[in-house]
C-alpha cells in the first residue's frame, strides 16, 4: 500500500483458517486424524497433503523451519490442495459464496497520501512497520527509506527504536 500511486486501489484478505481446515477435514478425514496425533510432524502432515489426487480446497501450512521474519509476522500460506486448478477455484470448492463472506474477506482499499498516512500512523501505533515485519538491516533500511522518499507521510510519526 505504501507504493501505491494515488487513487490506486489495493486489497487484503483475511480469513478464518479454522474454518476452511474444518471444510477439508470433512472431505479428508485421514488428514484430521494426522494433525490430531500427538506425535504427528509437520512433515508427516505436509507429505500426505502433496499426495492427495483429485481433492479440491486450501490448508494452511508453515515452512518447517521459521526465520526471524516470518516469525515476527506470524502469518501462514495457504496452500491448494489441487495445484492443477487456480487458487480461487480450490478455495470455491469448499463452499458456497455464502459460507465463503462469512469466513473469506477482500476489504478494497482505495489509495490517496491521506488514507496512507493515517494508516502508516495507526500501524505506528500499533509498531508494525517495516522494521518489525522485515528484521535485521533489511527491515530498516525499508524504514529509513519510507521516511527519506515520503516524509510528507510520516510527519508526526515517531518511530519506535
Amino acid at each position: 500500500m505504501q507504493e501505491a500511486e494515488d487513487d490506486e486501489h489495493c486489497a487484503v484478505w483475511a480469513c478464518n483458517v479454522d474454518e476452511w481446515k474444518k471444510r477439508v477435514v470433512r472431505r479428508v478425514p485421514q488428514l484430521g486424524k494426522i494433525v490430531k496425533a500427538k506425535n504427528s510432524k509437520s512433515d508427516t502432515e505436509f507429505s500426505y497433503l502433496r499426495k492427495l489426487k483429485g481433492k479440491k480446497g486450501i490448508w494452511p501450512v508453515n515452512p518447517f523451519r521459521l526465520n526471524e521474519r516470518l516469525h515476527a509476522q506470524q502469518g501462514v500460506f495457504l496452500m491448494p490442495l489441487d495445484v492443477s486448478r487456480s487458487f480461487m477455484e480450490n478455495l470455491r470448492d469448499l463452499g458456497t459464496p455464502t459460507i465463503g463472506r462469512k469466513h473469506l474477506w477482500k476489504i478494497n482499499l482505495s489509495c490517496n497520501k491521506t488514507f496512507r498516512k493515517e494508516c502508516l500512523a495507526e500501524l505506528q501505533r500499533m509498531n508494525i512497520q517495516n522494521q518489525t515485519l522485515f528484521r535485521g538491516l533489511d527491515g530498516l533500511a525499508r524504514d529509513l527509506e519510507n521516511r527519506m522518499l515520503t516524509p510528507e507521510l510520516f510527519k508526526g510519526i515517531e518511530p519506535k527504536l
